[in-house]
């Protein structure tokens, strides 16, 4: 995903997660690929998009679910952050889901 991309992610997160980011805050995380690839294959794990905190027992399509650590409404299942392409395989690509 080009930066374009990228930014367009966050901004849309930032207007439709009341909970979530705002701006000045920190952006959104990319999960590097070998912990992204672990979490998918267990099925219940996921990571918050803002502090990068593990969750557990969450489903692999989950969206905007309350971290633990930090309270924000950013806590998204593996398999949905593969899909929004969030998933840093280091090459400067993104993997596929």
């Amino acid at each position: 995903m080009g930066d374009a991309g990228w930014y367009a992610v966050v901004a849309a997160f930032h207007r439709t997660d009341p909970g979530g980011l705002r701006a000045g805050n920190r952006q959104m995380r990319k999960i590097p690929y070998e912990e992204w690839i672990e979490v998918v294959e267990d099925g219940t794990i996921g990571f918050c998009l803002a502090c990068g905190e593990e969750a557990w027992g969450v489903e692999p399509d989950a969206r905007k679910y309350e971290c633990e650590g930090c309270g924000r409404h950013a806590v998204y299942g593996a398999e949905e952050i593969g899909l929004m392409g969030l998933v840093d395989t280091g090459s400067g690509e993104v993997a596929d889901a």
